[in-house]
């Protein structure tokens, strides 16, 4: 997995659409676009102990800042409505956003998948049977979103709450410090692609971040528990590594069916 309706229902249509001191972020300065945001949907921003919330702050620059990441992501126990049980590949998000890799999707089992976004156009293989091309780029798992700064990582470090330093420990030979809070469970499902409820209406959840000791205090791993006996995780690495993304052939989309969502699936909710 360490990058939103169905994957898998597309497949099977054969039209995809895959301590003691406390402090919060008011010292600081947050974008105009978050900010309002954050106002609109009376959302908590950062808090925590003071060690935390300052190490917090700089990775929320460092990933504001991101212009390119390797991802894996990796799910387990039952989440509802996942389809993309996991995934790894590299996502550009500046100054456009493209990505490609593999997953592995819910089509009769779990099936695997290739993937390709680029120019607001997902195409999506499932189980080898070729490209298909879909017109939006988030109709069944929205990598864009993992770095977007209103639904990915940024979204959830600036609204992390009990923050708190839980240790440290080594990711794939970097060391991290490890930090402890809480996020809206919803927020958590979203790196996986699922939206279901968002901002007040999301009970908070336990979330563990681990972030580059040394600066820039990249996020190397993010992992948290949507709903009970379940877990979203996310590793991160070769930021800044750009891999070059061009569309595969494939075959469109049947017409009027782009961004339709299949029978018997649920579509995404619109985000509060």
């Amino acid at each position: 997995m360490h990058p939103k309706a169905a994957l898998v229902a597309l497949a099977a249509c054969s039209a995809l659409t895959l301590g003691a001191c406390t402090s919060t972020v008011g010292g600081a300065e947050p974008s105009a676009q978050s900010s309002s945001a954050d106002e609109a949907e009376n959302r908590p921003t950062l808090g925590g102990d003071a060690a935390a919330v300052a190490l917090v702050q700089s990775a929320i620059a460092t990933s504001d800042a991101l212009e390119a990441v390797h991802f894996v992501l990796r799910t387990t126990g039952a989440i509802d409505r996942l389809q993309v049980v996991g995934a790894e590949g590299n996502l550009t998000v500046k100054p456009r956003t493209a990505a490609s890799g593999t997953a592995t999707v819910k089509a009769g089992g779990h099936t695997p998948a290739k993937f390709v976004l680029i120019d607001d156009t997902m195409y999506a293989d499932i189980g080898g049977k070729g490209f298909v091309a879909h017109r939006t780029g988030d109709s069944f798992y929205d990598v864009a979103a993992l770095f977007s700064p209103t639904d990915g990582i940024p979204d959830i470090l600036r609204h992390l709450q009990s923050a708190a330093v839980a240790g440290e420990g080594q990711i794939d030979g970097i060391a991290t410090t490890r930090i402890a809070g809480t996020a809206p469970a919803a927020d958590i499902a979203e790196l996986a692609g699922v939206r279901t409820a968002h901002g007040a209406t999301s009970p908070q959840t336990p979330v563990t971040i681990w972030i580059q000791k040394d600066a820039p205090h990249h996020v190397v791993r993010i992992s948290g528990v949507p709903q009970s006996a379940a877990e979203v995780e996310v590793t991160l690495s070769k930021w800044g590594e750009k891999v070059s993304v061009t569309a595969p052939s494939a075959r469109p989309m049947p017409t009027g069916a782009a961004t339709a969502t299949p029978p018997g699936v649920s579509g995404k909710p619109k985000k509060n």
